[in-house]
C-alpha cells in the first residue's frame, strides 16, 4: 500500500524519525544479557516450572479476550496473568473483561476462569506502574511466555503518539530477559507495518526494510519499530521472538463482530446509499477464532532449535475475492453492487447533516486511494507459509463463507449498527 501522498522529503523525514526513535529506545547492544534492567533487583527464589504460565497484555479487546479464553482452555496452561491499563471510565478490570465483545464471555467462577489473574497497571519506560511489587515478582519468577497484544489502535495518529507504548514494550522485553524461565516473547504486529510495500511485491515472512513501513499511519510505523526492537533482542540475547503480523481480523465465526473498522463502516454506509462497492482485491481476512487460535498455537509451539526469531503472517491461507464478500453481503441485504467510483460519488453527495448514516467518510482517503490505484495496490500480498506450518488452526481453517457473513450481518442488526431493508434475506 504505497504512500504515494508523501513527498521524497517527507519520506526522508519519516525514515529519520523512525530510526531515531528505534535507536533511542533500543540502541544496538542494549539487550545483551549483562546490560542491566530495572527489573534485575527482583529476587529469584523459585524452581523451574513444569507447566506454562502466560503473561498476556491487552485482554479486554476482541483479539485479546478471545486469546485469553483459548489459553485458559489449554490443559498445559496453569495460569494466565492478564495485564491491562486502568480504565478512564472507572470500570474495574473484571467488569471490562466480562463485557469483552466475544462469543464466550469471561467467567471468573469457571474452572478455567480461575486460572486467570487480572492485573491492572501501566507498562512505562520506568517499569510497571500500579502493579503490586509482590505480584510483579510472582509473575517474573513463574512466567514462561509473554504475549504482547496491547496497542493503541488509531490509524490517524502520527508516530510520536506511540512513543510511550514503544518505551513500555522495551520495559516488557527487559522483564522477559530478567524472568528466569521466560522462553518466548510474542508480539502481535500488523500488516500496517507493510503500508509502503511497493505494488506487485509480496510481503515476506521476514524482517522488512524500513522504507516498506513509512507512511501516513503512525500506527504502522510504530508496529515496524516494535518488530525491529524484538528482532534486535532475539539476536542479542537468544530470547525466542515471534512476530505475529496480523491482517484484517473479522468477527467470530458464529457472529459477533464489533463495528468500527472499515468493513463495518462501508456496510453501514451502503445501507444508506442503497448499494455496495465492487472491489477487485483478495479477501484474506481471518475470523476472530482463527486469529486467536493461531496466536495461541504460535505461543505454545515446540522450540524451533537455533532460530531465535520467527515472523508469521496471520492472514487467510485460502483467500476469496473481495467482490465475493460484498456479493454475499448484497444477497443477504438485498443490495446491488456498483463500481467503487460510482459508490464514492454517491458518498460525496451525502448531506453533511446525515454523516452518521454515512460513516465511511472516516476512511474516505483510503477508499479514494483504492479507486485511483486499485484495491490490489492498497492491500499488500502476503506470503502465508509459516502460519500453516506452525499452527494447526491455520492449517485447518475453512475459507470465509456465507454462514460467516450472515452471522456478522445479523450481529450488526441485533446491536443496531445497521437496519435491514424489507427485501433483506436476514
Amino acid at each position: 500500500m504505497p504512500s504515494v501522498s508523501l513527498s521524497l522529503a517527507e519520506l526522508a523525514q519519516h525514515r529519520a524519525t523512525m530510526e531515531s526513535m528505534l535507536n533511542n529506545i533500543a540502541p544496538t547492544g542494549s539487550f545483551s544479557a549483562d546490560a542491566g534492567s530495572p527489573i534485575d533487583s527482583l529476587a529469584l527464589t523459585s524452581m523451574p516450572p513444569n507447566h506454562t504460565v502466560i503473561l498476556l497484555t491487552g485482554t479486554t479487546g476482541s483479539l485479546g479476550s478471545a486469546a485469553l479464553q483459548d489459553f485458559i482452555d489449554c490443559p498445559s496452561v496453569k495460569r494466565v496473568y492478564a495485564l491491562n491499563r486502568s480504565s478512564r471510565s472507572g470500570k474495574s478490570l473484571l467488569e471490562r473483561q466480562t463485557e469483552a465483545p466475544v462469543s464466550r464471555p469471561f467467567d471468573p467462577t469457571s474452572p478455567s476462569g480461575r486460572k486467570v489473574v487480572l492485573v491492572e497497571g501501566d507498562i512505562t519506560a520506568d517499569g510497571f506502574s500500579g502493579v503490586d511489587p509482590e505480584l510483579l515478582e510472582e509473575i517474573r519468577e513463574n512466567v514462561t511466555h509473554i504475549v504482547h497484544n496491547a496497542w493503541r489502535v488509531n490509524l490517524t495518529l502520527p508516530l510520536d503518539a506511540f512513543g510511550e507504548l514503544l518505551k513500555g514494550m522495551r520495559t516488557l522485553i527487559e522483564f522477559a530477559i530478567a524472568a528466569p524461565f521466560c522462553s518466548r516473547f510474542v508480539f502481535v504486529s500488523s500488516i500496517s507495518a507493510c503500508q509502503n510495500m511497493p505494488v506487485g511485491i509480496t510481503a515476506p515472512e521476514a524482517a522488512l526494510p524500513i522504507d516498506f513501513a513509512i507512511g501516513r499511519m503512525g500506527y504502522g510505523e510504530s508496529k515496524w519499530i516494535g518488530e525491529a526492537m524484538l528482532l534486535r533482542v532475539a539476536s542479542e540475547t537468544g530470547l525466542e521472538a515471534v512476530i505475529a503480523r496480523t491482517g484484517q481480523v473479522a468477527g467470530s465465526k458464529d457472529g459477533p463482530w464489533k463495528p468500527g473498522d472499515w468493513v463495518s463502516l462501508v456496510v453501514k454506509t451502503s445501507m444508506a446509499i442503497g448499494s455496495l462497492p465492487r472491489m477487485d482485491d483478495h479477501c484474506n481476512w481471518v475470523t476472530l477464532d482463527t486469529a486467536s487460535g493461531a496466536l495461541v498455537d504460535l505461543t505454545l509451539a515446540s522450540a524451533r532449535g537455533t532460530a531465535a526469531a520467527e515472523v508469521v503472517h496471520i492472514v487467510h491461507p485460502r483467500p476469496i475475492p473481495l467482490e465475493s464478500f460484498f456479493e454475499m453481503c448484497g444477497n443477504f441485504l438485498g443490495l446491488p453492487l456498483i463500481s467503487l467510483s460510482s459508490w464514492l460519488d454517491q458518498l460525496q453527495l451525502a448531506p453533511e447533516s446525515q454523516r452518521d448514516a454515512y460513516p465511511a467518510y472516516k476512511v474516505f482517503p483510503v477508499l479514494k486511494f483504492m479507486e485511483v490505484f486499485g484495491t490490489r495496490g492498497y492491500f499488500p500480498g502476503m506470503v502465508v507459509e509459516r502460519g500453516p506450518a506452525l499452527s494447526k488452526t491455520m492449517r485447518e481453517v475453512e475459507a470465509l463463507n456465507a454462514v460467516n457473513v450472515r452471522g456478522w450481518l445479523q450481529y450488526w442488526i441485533k446491536t443496531g449498527w445497521i437496519q435491514p431493508k424489507p427485501r433483506s434475506q436476514l
